[in-house]
């Protein structure tokens, strides 16, 4: 942390950077199971009675519509809690939020008059994709996508958005300054403990030169 704090780099390249770093590799693991799932579908002692035919479009249309965004979406809050809390604490109480919330969603699943609000306020979009598929055949589940319209749409377009306000805000509340931490012992009763100040210490401004001199 400190070392970056020592070069004149941008807080928007630093918290960038950092995100980015962390998006991509997410996006990669995931997409490395989805490459897996693929080429297992692919094996030939698999029965092709029970196999459809291989088909990139539901691969593509997941990772676009679901698991992109939904990185995109819980990475920009935990991130957010991350970067401006600098306390690991709160980025877990992050991800219960994130979890509680989708909890409340399915709840209200089984009643069919807030199935919209349900399919809204579900950042991960699962209540909606069950809301755009819910009469559908079992054929039809097999061998079409639903329409990235209606409630599904704006259930990504909302929490997209709220994704990136959190990292506008980030990027607006969070300070450039190295927090200064100090170790003290206790002489009185023996006991060590670790203290940390609360005094941030700015960094100077570098002006950068390239020249020969």
């Amino acid at each position: 942390h400190e070392l970056f704090m020592s070069t004149p780099v941008t807080k928007g390249a630093y918290l960038g950077g950092r995100f980015a770093g962390s998006l991509i590799t997410a996006t990669v693991a995931v997409g490395a199971s989805a490459v897996g799932i693929m080429l297992g579908s692919m094996l030939p002692w698999l029965d092709p009675e029970r196999i459809l035919a291989f088909d990139i479009r539901p691969y593509a249309y997941s990772m676009a519509v679901f698991v992109i965004p939904n990185l995109f979406i819980a990475g920009a809050f935990l991130f957010s809690f991350a970067t401006l809390s600098r306390r690991v604490f709160f980025t877990w109480v992050a991800m219960i939020g994130i979890i509680v919330g989708w909890a409340a969603s399915q709840a209200f699943l089984s009643d069919l008059e807030s199935l919209r609000t349900a399919a809204l306020l579900d950042p991960f979009a699962v209540s909606a994709f069950r809301s755009a598929t819910r009469y559908w055949t079992v054929v039809e589940r097999n061998t079409m996508l639903p329409p990235l319209t209606g409630t599904l749409l704006w259930n990504r377009i909302i929490w997209v958005a709220a994704g990136a306000g959190a990292l506008l805000f980030t990027h607006a509340r969070y300070r450039m300054h190295a927090v200064v931490r100090s170790a003290r012992r206790d002489v009185g009763s023996g006991a060590s403990e670790t203290a940390r100040s609360g005094t941030d210490t700015p960094i100077p401004a570098v002006s950068m030169a390239f020249d020969a001199r």
